[in-house]
């Protein structure tokens, strides 16, 4: 865990390897993101693809367990991978569960999913897909 919640976390994922490293610099935050198995990042109006604290976890291959809402875009929602975890954000039980029922079947077939999100991020958030999109939609 990164960040000044770190208690909060720790009770959630009782009984799985838990490691909190508190608040950290930028460069150390991303260095120790990439050594995550899963980044937990609920937020209470949802993840968006507007949430750069999670698109961090998709760029570094990490699987994302997050909340979705209202703001949460049709993208998260419909054509994500398998590593975002996803879950109503005012049920933390469903939350809790599916975290764990991914943790117990990756690790079981040793598939964290790495890969999965790389190819996430590189196909809707990288700068050049960005770019891309942007300048034709300044052409239309």
């Amino acid at each position: 865990y990164i960040g000044k919640d770190g208690k909060s976390f720790r009770e959630v994922c009782a009984g799985f390897p838990f490691m909190d490293q508190g608040a950290l610099p930028a460069e150390a935050a991303a260095d120790r993101m990439r050594a995550m198995d899963v980044l937990i990042s609920p937020f209470i109006d949802g993840i968006s693809t507007r949430r750069g604290s999670a698109i961090a976890g998709f760029q570094h291959g990490v699987a994302v367990a997050s909340t979705w809402a209202d703001h949460t875009d049709a993208l998260l929602r419909n054509d994500a991978p398998s590593s975002l975890i996803l879950a109503p954000r005012d049920d933390q039980k469903a939350f809790t569960d599916k975290i764990n029922q991914w943790i117990v079947s990756k690790w079981k077939n040793q598939q964290r999913g790495r890969e999965e999100m790389e190819a996430f991020f590189e196909r809707y958030f990288a700068w050049s897909v960005i770019a891309r999109n942007t300048l034709e939609r300044l052409r239309s």
